[in-house]
């Protein structure tokens, strides 16, 4: 046996030793064999036993420090329970026996008289008379057969057993309070549930609000009261009883029904009362748990199930509408397809006698030497074919779009001045219509991978569109932003709008929306394809296109969504050193040409009187400087890097030609071209736009109000030579018409408008005034409205007369006329053409034509 603290030594009836130590029990028997118990897996870890008592029926009992009393059953220790009632009792110090087989047990708890027939036990403490609760191990002893002494840290506690009197009154427990939610039940309450105080009220009914209540409860057992105990139970929601010595129970009830709750006491020793007192409790249901909500739950599940009943029959109905509907939509589709084949083999069929007339007729442009009114004229014939044959590529694109073979060529460049290009573009006709038409953007450059041909196409659709559903007069606003990484372009009308059901079909092909409007005959009603196409043309820019109304459902706004960057593209879908239209070495590198010297000045002065003057009007000052080596040899050239100083220069040199780029900062090229064109000081003078633009209808458009003809950049620079050659030409020619023989009055055409109605007016002046003596100079600006200046520039420009000259050929003019049909003489003819001296007449007659008025007659005279 190892070294252990040894707590006691006892020898039994049988002389076997019983060795209580530290760590465990140790039997010795007679044979000096060693028996071990309560140690744990048979190592030096188990239970202090404090001591080991053999009782009168030499029953052997084994008191712990911690796991409470034990008693020899065969071969092992079975733990006998004891209890204070509140607490189980584990720590015994000795044990003795009285006369009547009542075990004696010390423990931190005060002493318990354990009964071992009946395997009850009581428990005495300081309020019983003890001078302490706590004893000493082994502490214990018996004298006779009653009167026993326990020792402690406080002292000795003698009693004698004999004079023990067990407490056997158990009075009936009381019930002494209800609370419901904390809160104790009143008589007179404002909702009494009371009509009785509830120690005498048998049942209780409560609402399904109530059912979180408490009940007290109380034993009138004075006798050291602190040690009654209780037994509780709800029948209805609890079987078991519940054991405690607390005097209040608590209940939570959620389902309502009939309860019962029942309680029974027990005194300071244990002695219980039979017959338990009761309150009945009726918890009544919520009113969604009533006879009637069940009623009502029932006629709703029924009403429901009849209505799933006829949901699946109109599902059913549906799904065979639905099938129809597939069936009719896939047999337009199938008449779409049919549609747009039909189209596309036409098309092909059109672009040949396309081909034929764009070939001849551009090679009648090449070499036109007519009129510059008739130039105009062949220039919309050919813009026009060219638009037709646009159409038609347009129209087979679009069967590409559908089967997904068209492809993105994209590359970086500023999209805002792309777009600003493709707004000006439309500009005429939004003053033509008295429209308010803006342009709106917080920057001037914002790069963006877009392919220019394809998302061309898609604004001048969104625009046109706005343009045709919006009424004269209206509001037309173009918006550029850049928000979140991506750019937000905006087109807004103020015209009809779209219906929340349209807006989902705008995009489908062949839809249209239905107008009332009457729009000009330019903006006619479409084809239905134009936003199914910008659509496929926006997600290939892997974009989003978007319509909404604007406020008060007033007009609709367009948003086309495109993503900044270029990590949303494929390789294949960008162009690898792509060239901007600015681009000087597009020019450079044509072949076959001569080098230009590109001097970096800016003239302002007119160097050869003798060359016709152009102002080239170009913000890119390298391409300027190129298009004035080019031109600079034949022509006086000034250059101006915005619209407002070319318009400056414009006034100041009256030049023969403008050539001028369109978007510019300051004043764009169609505002000059307008402010040119609206001034009577420059509205002779013949402009050429330059547009990054490949889209015909800006040419149609601008041609019709006022711009002379339109140059693509980047251009061809033998044809760019040409069409200036031929645009000058064709203004010389027209002031030797004028100053020839031919008799010109009202009724012919000049190239602006404005010069057409002053020269009409001229003429109309001249003959009603031919034959008036006193009509001179002064007497012709006072009646033409204009100032001696400005009648010198106007004159010259038309034919380089002077005002005199100008007077004196249509009066020469018409003499010729008279001496011709030889019905006056020569006198009254100098007189009808506002001579005062038929001698005077002679000799301006003469120098006007070589001959006298007399030989010029003769030569009529035989017919």
């Amino acid at each position: 046996m190892s070294n252990n603290l040894v707590r006691s030594i006892t020898i039994d009836s049988k002389n076997n030793v019983w060795v209580s130590t530290q760590i465990g029990l140790n039997k010795i028997s007679k044979n000096n064999e060693i028996k071990r118990y309560f140690y744990e897996n048979n190592v030096e870890s188990g239970d202090d036993i404090t001591g080991v008592f053999e009782d009168t029926n030499n029953a052997i009992w084994a008191g712990t420090k911690a796991k409470g009393l034990h008693k020899l059953d065969g071969e092992i220790f079975l733990k006998v329970p004891l209890t204070d009632k509140k607490n189980p009792v584990s720590n015994i110090h000795s044990i003795l026996e009285d006369a009547n087989k009542n075990l004696w047990i010390s423990t931190n708890e005060g002493i318990i008289k354990y009964s071992i027939e009946q395997k009850n036990s009581i428990i005495y403490n300081e309020k019983d008379g003890l001078i302490s609760n706590e004893f000493n191990d082994n502490a214990s002893l018996k004298i006779k057969d009653s009167q026993f002494y326990f020792g402690g840290p406080n002292g000795i506690t003698s009693f004698n057993t004999n004079n023990f009197t067990i407490n056997k009154y158990a009075p009936q427990v009381l019930i002494t309070d209800f609370k419901i939610k904390n809160k104790s039940l009143k008589l007179n309450s404002v909702n009494p549930i009371l009509e009785k105080t509830i120690g005498f009220t048998d049942n209780i009914s409560l609402n399904y609000e109530e059912g979180n209540f408490s009940i007290t409860f109380a034993i009138p057992s004075f006798i050291n009261s602190e040690n009654n105990s209780y037994q509780f139970r709800l029948k209805g929601l609890e079987e078991e009883w519940t054991y405690t010595s607390e005097n209040t129970a608590n209940y939570t009830i959620q389902n309502s029904g009939d309860y019962t709750f029942e309680v029974k006491g027990a005194n300071s020793h244990g002695v219980w009362n039979e017959t338990p007192t009761t309150l009945k409790i009726k918890v009544h249901p919520a009113p969604w748990r009533s006879w009637w909500a069940f009623l009502l739950y029932s006629l709703a599940i029924g009403t429901a199930i009849k209505f799933l009943i006829s949901i699946q029959k109109s599902k059913a109905r549906l799904k065979h509408e639905l099938d129809l509907e597939y069936l009719e939509s896939k047999k337009i589709e199938e008449n779409n397809k049919a549609k747009l084949e039909f189209f596309t083999n036409i098309s092909h069929e059109f672009r040949t006698p396309l081909t034929l007339i764009l070939g001849p007729l551009q090679q009648i442009l090449t070499d036109y030497n007519g009129s510059s009114k008739m130039y105009k004229k062949l220039l919309i014939v050919d813009n026009s074919a060219k638009y037709l044959l646009q159409l038609i590529n347009r129209l087979m694109d679009f069967r590409k779009l559908e089967e997904n073979l068209f492809k993105l060529e994209a590359a970086e460049g500023n999209i805002v001045k792309f777009l600003r290009e493709i707004f000006l573009s439309f500009t005429e006709f939004a003053k033509y219509g008295g429209y308010e038409y803006n342009f709106h953007t917080a920057e001037d450059e914002i790069l963006v991978y877009y392919d220019r041909y394809k998302l061309e196409r898609v604004f001048y659709n969104l625009i046109s569109n706005a343009f045709r559903y919006t009424p004269k007069n209206g509001v037309i606003n173009f918006r550029v932003a850049q928000e979140n990484g991506a750019i937000i372009i905006s087109v807004e009308d103020a015209g009809i709008g779209i219906s929340k059901e349209n807006q989902e079909k705008i995009f489908d092909r062949f839809f249209e929306i239905n107008s009332s409007n009457n729009k000009s005959d330019s903006y006619n009603k479409g084809t239905g394809i134009g936003l199914s196409i910008a659509k496929n043309i926006v997600k290939l820019h892997k974009g989003q296109i978007e319509v909404q109304n604007n406020e008060n459902d007033i007009g609709s706004v367009f948003n086309v969504i495109l993503p900044l960057g270029k990590e949303h593209l494929n390789e294949d879908e960008i162009i690898k050193d792509f060239k901007f239209s600015d681009d000087i070495s597009q020019y450079v590198n044509q072949q076959n040409l001569t080098p230009v010297i590109i001097e970096d000045e800016l003239t302002d002065k007119i160097i050869d009187a003798e060359k016709a003057t152009i102002i080239l009007v170009e913000d890119n000052k390298p391409l300027r400087k190129f298009m004035k080596g080019l031109l600079k040899e034949n022509y006086n050239i000034l250059e101006a890097e915005n619209g407002k100083i070319g318009l400056k220069m414009a006034i100041k040199h009256l030049p023969n030609l403008i050539v001028s780029d369109v978007v510019m900062p300051v004043m764009v090229g169609t505002e000059l071209c307008s402010e040119i064109k609206n001034n009577i000081k420059t509205s002779h003078i013949p402009i050429i736009l330059l547009t990054s633009r490949s889209s015909l209808i800006y040419k149609l458009e601008g041609l019709e109000s006022g711009a002379d003809d339109y140059i693509s950049k980047p251009f061809n620079i033998t044809e760019f030579k040409i069409r200036i050659q031929n645009l000058l030409k064709s203004s010389n020619r027209l002031k030797e018409k004028f100053s020839g023989e031919e008799a010109i009055f009202s009724n012919e055409v000049i190239i602006s408008s404005l010069d057409e109605k002053l020269y009409k007016k001229a003429l109309s002046i001249i003959e009603d005034n031919i034959s008036n003596e006193e009509f001179n100079i002064p007497f012709f600006c006072s009646e033409l409205g204009v100032s001696r200046t400005m009648l010198f520039i106007k004159i010259k420009a038309w034919n380089n007369f002077t005002p005199n000259d100008f007077i004196q050929h249509f009066r020469m003019k018409r003499a010729a006329q008279l001496l011709e049909q030889g019905k006056i003489n020569i006198s009254e003819v100098s007189y009808k053409v506002g001579f005062k001296s038929p001698k005077y007449f002679s000799k301006c007659f003469f120098k006007k034509y070589g001959e006298t008025p007399s030989q010029y007659s003769n030569k009529f005279s035989d017919f």
